[in-house]
C-alpha cells in the first residue's frame, strides 16, 4: 500500500459537498472577506471566520441577504443556488436601505413606502419602524394641505426622536409611550419634484440607534415622481363610496389538537410540527373542509347584498385563525386584504395556558410557509397590527379587549369606507355579539360561528371630517368635553370632533339604532332573553352611540355572557353581574384602509398596554383630606406638548375618613381641540366619592383652580410639565377655608 494512501484521512460526508464561493462586504459596498465553504455551511460557520483587528471572531454583528437579517442556523444551501453568495455584515453605526416604490392600485395609497426592522446589531431591544411617504394633496386631519409627510410609527413602548433630512431641510420629533398612539407625522413643504436621495437619522431612547439611508428605484411611477403627486381618486373621502356597509365576526374552524381529529392523515400531536409548536395548532383535515364552507357562506352573504363587498379581513395571529382567514380572502377574490392583529389573538391568562408560556405564535415567515404550503395561490398577511396582551389576562379582560377592537374596527371602516371581517376565537364572538341589541344571552359558539351584520347607511352616515358641514349643530344641553373620539359617531367617522357635540333629538339616535343594523348569526347558540328589546336597545346605544359613554356600560353588556370560557357544546350559562372596573379604551389614528403596512416578524412581540401616567396616594392629615400626585417627567419625559394627543388616568384614593374617591382624569396638552389656544386642560371626571366633596387642582406649580363635581380645568400654556397633583377635601372644609381666607 503506498504511504500517501495509508496517512489519507477519510473523505467525509461534508467534504464531498460541492463548494460555495461566500463574498462579505459592509453596506457600502466595501469588501470585507471572501473564502469557500461547503454548501451544507451554515450562517454561523459564516460569522466564525470572521475576525476583527484583534483576532476575535465577530459574534454580534448581523449578516443580512437582501433586506433579511439571516439567522445563525440558516444554511447556505437555502439562501442561493448557484456556487455564488454575497451577503452583508450590518454594523452597529448604520443601516442601508432601499425605499422600494411600488406601483398602487385604487384601493391602496399611490406612494412608496419605507420598512425598517432592526435587531441587535441596531439596538439592544427589538423594535420595528414603518415610514410611510404622503405625497402633497393627500388629506388628513394630522397632515397639512400643501405639505407632503412622512408618518413615522415609532417602536412600542419606547421613546424615538426622529430627524428627517430632505433635500437639505431638517425636521425633528420626540415621540413617546404617553400619547396613547404610535404614530405621527413630519410635514414638509411641498416640492415640485421628489428628492432622490434623503438620510433619515434616529434615535432610540436617547442612544444613537443608526441612520437610514434610501433612494428611490429607477423604476418610480409616474403618479410619484411627478410634480404635484396625489393620490388615486378612490383614496379620497369625497369620491370612495360604501353602498352597503356590513361587518363581521367569524370564529376559526376545528383545530386540529381536538380529540380524534387528523391532521395530514394522522394525529396533529405525533407530528414534529406539535414538537416545534405545541401551543399553536393548526386546522384539521376536516377544520380546513370546515374553514372552506364559512368562506363559501361569507361569499353568499356578500353576493345577496348588492354593492357589498369586504375589503379587509383581520385575524388573530394563532394559526388555525389565519388559515381560516385565507381561506376567506381566496373565496372573496384578490382585492380582498389580510391582517393580523395581536390583539385578535386568545385569552392570554392561566384559564387558557396554566402557566405562562414561552413562545405561543410562530413567526410570519412560518406562516407565510405554511400557507404557501397549503396552495401556492394562498393569499398572506400583508401586515400586522395591534399590542399582545399582557399576562395574566382574565376572562373578563380579554372580552373588553375583543370588544375593544371591534368598536375600534367599526369607527375605521365607517370613516375609511371599508368593510372588514374578524377572524378570531369563541369569546371574541360572543363578545362582540353582546354588544349588539339582540337582548338574548349568548350560550356557546361553535367552530365556524359567524355573525354578520350589515346595513345601508344614509348620507349623513358617510360624513368625512373634511365634509363636517353636514353635520348638525352641536346640541347646548350637553357637552362633553373629552378628547376621546366617538366609538359609534352617527357620522360614522372617527373625527375629533365627534367627541364634543350630540345630536339634540334623542328618538332619532333611538330609531336610528333600531333600524341601523340587521343581524344574523351561524352556528351560535342564544339562550333566554335576558331583557327586552326596547332595554338592549337602549343598552346598546348607551354604549356604542354616545360619545362620552363609559367603558362601564361595555363591561354591563359583557357581564351577561358566562363566566367560563365559551366551548363549542352547548352548556347552561352561568350569569353574573360582576362589578365593572374602568379600562382606558385605545384609540388610535391610523385610517383604517388606506394603506397597508410592510410585513414584520412577530417572533416574540408582547408588548404591553399603552402606559399612562405613575400615579402615587399621599395621605394627609383628616382636615386636609387625601391628595394623589402625578410625576409626568418620568412617563413622558421632559418635552414640549404640541402633540395634541389626549391620555387618560383612573385613580382610587382612599381618605383617613375611609370614603373611597373614585374618578378619571383626562390630561389635553396643549394644540388639542378640548384646550384653549395657549392652554391645556384637565378634565375631571368624579365616578364615586365626590357628590359632597371639592378639589384643588395645580400642573406644575401653576396656577391652582377649586371645583367640585365634573370639571374642566384650564391652565396656562407651560412648555414642559412635571408633576399635576389633585388634593380632595370633603366640602365643608373646603367651604370654611374659603371663609378663613375672604376674612384674612
Amino acid at each position: 500500500m503506498d504511504s500517501t494512501e495509508a496517512t489519507e484521512s477519510p473523505r467525509t460526508d461534508r467534504d464531498e459537498q460541492p463548494a460555495l464561493t461566500v463574498v462579505v462586504c459592509l453596506l457600502s459596498g466595501e469588501q470585507l472577506a471572501e473564502f469557500v465553504l461547503p454548501r451544507c455551511s451554515t450562517v454561523h460557520d459564516v460569522k466564525m471566520r470572521l475576525r476583527d483587528k484583534e483576532g476575535i471572531p465577530i459574534r454580534k454583528q448581523q449578516l443580512v441577504n437582501g433586506c433579511d437579517i439571516l439567522p445563525e442556523t440558516v444554511c447556505l444551501a437555502e439562501l442561493c443556488s448557484t456556487d455564488f453568495l454575497e451577503v452583508r455584515l450590518v454594523r452597529k453605526e448604520a443601516i442601508n436601505f432601499h425605499w422600494q416604490a411600488t406601483s398602487m392600485n385604487a384601493d391602496r395609497i399611490s406612494s412608496p413606502e419605507w420598512c425598517l426592522d432592526s435587531s441587535e446589531a441596531v439596538s439592544s431591544r427589538r423594535c420595528a419602524l414603518s415610514l410611510h411617504y404622503y405625497p402633497a394633496g393627500f388629506e388628513s386631519k394630522m397632515h397639512k394641505a400643501g405639505h407632503f409627510s412622512i408618518m413615522v410609527q415609532r417602536p412600542k413602548n419606547s421613546i424615538l426622536r426622529a430627524r428627517v433630512h430632505i433635500a437639505g431641510v431638517m425636521r425633528e420629533r420626540l415621540f413617546t409611550s404617553a400619547h396613547g398612539c404610535f404614530e405621527g407625522w413630519i410635514n414638509f413643504a411641498s416640492r415640485e419634484v421628489l428628492p432622490n436621495c434623503e438620510t433619515q437619522q434616529l434615535c432610540l431612547e436617547g442612544e444613537e440607534m443608526g441612520s437610514l439611508h434610501g433612494r428611490l428605484e429607477p423604476d418610480v411611477p409616474e403618479e410619484i415622481s411627478c410634480p404635484k403627486a396625489r393620490l388615486h381618486k378612490a383614496s379620497d373621502w369625497s369620491s370612495r363610496r360604501l353602498e352597503v356597509q356590513c361587518f363581521g365576526v367569524v370564529r376559526h374552524a376545528s383545530r386540529a389538537d381536538t380529540i380524534g381529529a387528523t391532521w395530514k392523515g394522522r394525529a396533529w400531536v405525533q407530528s414534529s410540527d406539535f414538537e416545534k409548536h405545541p401551543l399553536d395548532p393548526p386546522l384539521s383535515d376536516s377544520g380546513r373542509a370546515e374553514a372552506t364552507d364559512v368562506a363559501e357562506r361569507i361569499a353568499k352573504f356578500v353576493e345577496s347584498k348588492p354593492g357589498s363587498q369586504i375589503q379587509v379581513v383581520v385575524t388573530s395571529p394563532y394559526l388555525r385563525c389565519v388559515e381560516t382567514a385565507a381561506a376567506i380572502c381566496s373565496t372573496l377574490g384578490n382585492r380582498t386584504r389580510l391582517m393580523v392583529d395581536l390583539g385578535l389573538g386568545e385569552v392570554y391568562g392561566p384559564e387558557i395556558f396554566g402557566e405562562e408560556p414561552g413562545r405561543i405564535i410562530r413567526s410570519s415567515c412560518e406562516v407565510e410557509e405554511h400557507l404557501k404550503g397549503l396552495s401556492p395561490s394562498s393569499p398572506v398577511p400583508v401586515s400586522t397590527v395591534g399590542v399582545w396582551p399582557n399576562w395574566p389576562e382574565t376572562l373578563a379582560m380579554a372580552r373588553r379587549r375583543f370588544a375593544e377592537r371591534l368598536l375600534v374596527y367599526i369607527s375605521r371602516g365607517a370613516k375609511a369606507r371599508r368593510n372588514f371581517l374578524l377572524v378570531s376565537h369563541a369569546d371574541c364572538v360572543a363578545s362582540c355579539l353582546a354588544l349588539m341589541p339582540h337582548g338574548r344571552v349568548v350560550e356557546s359558539v361553535d367552530y365556524g360561528a359567524s355573525m354578520l351584520a350589515w346595513r345601508t347607511p344614509l348620507p349623513a352616515l358617510l360624513t368625512s371630517p373634511r365634509t363636517a358641514k353636514r353635520i348638525p349643530e352641536p346640541s347646548c344641553l350637553r357637552r362633553s368635553p373629552s378628547g376621546q373620539r366617538a366609538w359609534w359617531g352617527e357620522d360614522g367617522a372617527e373625527s375629533c370632533e365627534a367627541a364634543t357635540w350630540h345630536r339634540s333629538d334623542p328618538e332619532e339616535l333611538l330609531s336610528l339604532c333600531r333600524t341601523a343594523w340587521q343581524i344574523e348569526t351561524s352556528n351560535v347558540t342564544l339562550g333566554h332573553q335576558w331583557c327586552g328589546q326596547d332595554h338592549a336597545i337602549n343598552c346598546a346605544r348607551a354604549a356604542l352611540r354616545n360619545s362620552d359613554a363609559s367603558v362601564q356600560e361595555v363591561d354591563h353588556l359583557l357581564g351577561l355572557l358566562s363566566s367560563e370560557l365559551l366551548k363549542h357544546s352547548p352548556e347552561s350559562p352561568k350569569l353574573r353581574r360582576k362589578d365593572s372596573r374602568l379600562s382606558c379604551m385605545s384609540y388610535e389614528t391610523h385610517l383604517f384602509g388606506c394603506s397597508e403596512k410592510s410585513l414584520l416578524e412577530i417572533d416574540s412581540i408582547r408588548e404591553s398596554n399603552r402606559p399612562v401616567l405613575h400615579c402615587s396616594i399621599i395621605p394627609s392629615p383628616i382636615c386636609e383630606g387625601s391628595h394623589v400626585s402625578w410625576d409626568l417627567r418620568d412617563a413622558l419625559g421632559r418635552m414640549p406638548y404640541a402633540m395634541g394627543v389626549p391620555f387618560v388616568e383612573e385613580a382610587r384614593v382612599q381618605s383617613h375618613e375611609s370614603s373611597a374617591v373614585h374618578l378619571r382624569l383626562t390630561f389635553f396638552p396643549g394644540g388639542h381641540t378640548a384646550a384653549p389656544k395657549n392652554h391645556v386642560s384637565l378634565w375631571v371626571f368624579p365616578l364615586q366619592g365626590l357628590e359632597d366633596r371639592s378639589y384643588v387642582c395645580s400642573v406644575d406649580g401653576s396656577r391652582s383652580q377649586r371645583a367640585s363635581g365634573e370639571a374642566v380645568l384650564h391652565f396656562p400654556r407651560i412648555e414642559v410639565f412635571g408633576e399635576i397633583t389633585l388634593s380632595i377635601c370633603p366640602l365643608s372644609i373646603s367651604i370654611s377655608k374659603e371663609k378663613a381666607a375672604d376674612e384674612e
